[in-house]
């Protein structure tokens, strides 16, 4: 029966420069009687990532080298992981000001889902941020991009009647509410496609990003 001691030599030796978790290096620092293995994180390439999408791109990997290395059936064991939960790099932050900054309007349904009201905003901040959610009885952690905007006008989007911009903020806030796990993807489909360039900031196979829109008034 493999011990700790010599679990880590063997990972150190079939390893000896860390996992690269797709230009993210994660060195073994330790393992734990139950072979939970802990991580120093380093960043040599500047890239966005989050600990959530790196727990699991490791665990795949720590679960090959379990298997086909060690012969090992360890089950359910996620590495630990050493670092900000959250990096979001100048490169990716720049991309998204772009992005975001060309989306000028947005579109709001309405209570009763028979009118479509339009907002012409603009961008003024926005973050990336880590939250927990339950879903399914199992609390999960995902992406969370909040788009921070100045609303400018809203109208009806066939008669172009003006709206109310409190009433129309009420309309998309109700919806937010309503929906629970909130994703206004219809709004935000490009910052959809940049972030599937990034899996270890948000790893589709499994996490989900969401985006809102608030208001600032």
């Amino acid at each position: 029966m493999i011990n700790t001691v010599k679990y880590i030599k063997l990972l150190d030796r079939t390893n000896p420069d860390g996992l690269d978790i797709m230009g993210i290096k994660l060195t073994p620092k330790s393992v734990s009687t139950e072979f939970r293995v802990t991580f120093n994180i380093e960043n040599p390439n500047d890239l966005s990532y989050s600990l959530p999408a790196i727990t699991e791109l490791a665990y795949e990997e720590i679960m090959n080298f379990n298997n086909f290395t060690l012969g090992l059936e360890i089950e359910n064991v996620r590495p630990k992981i050493i670092g900000q939960e959250i990096y979001i790099s100048n490169k990716l932050k720049t991309e998204t000001k772009k992005v975001l900054e060309t989306i000028t309007t947005i579109e709001i349904d309405d209570f009763n889902g028979n009118r479509l009201i339009l907002m012409d905003i603009s961008n003024i901040n926005f973050k990336y941020s880590i939250f927990e959610i339950m879903i399914t009885g199992r609390m999960e952690k995902e992406l969370l991009l909040e788009n921070y905007v100045k609303p400018i006008r809203a109208y009806d989007s066939e008669t172009h009647d003006e709206i109310d911009i409190d009433e129309a903020i009420n309309v998309y806030n109700y919806n937010r509410r309503r929906s629970g796990r909130f994703h206004d993807s219809e709004n935000y489909e490009k910052i959809d496609r940049l972030l599937d360039d990034h899996q270890t900031l948000v790893d589709s196979d499994w996490m989900v990003s969401f985006i809102v829109t608030e208001f600032v008034l």
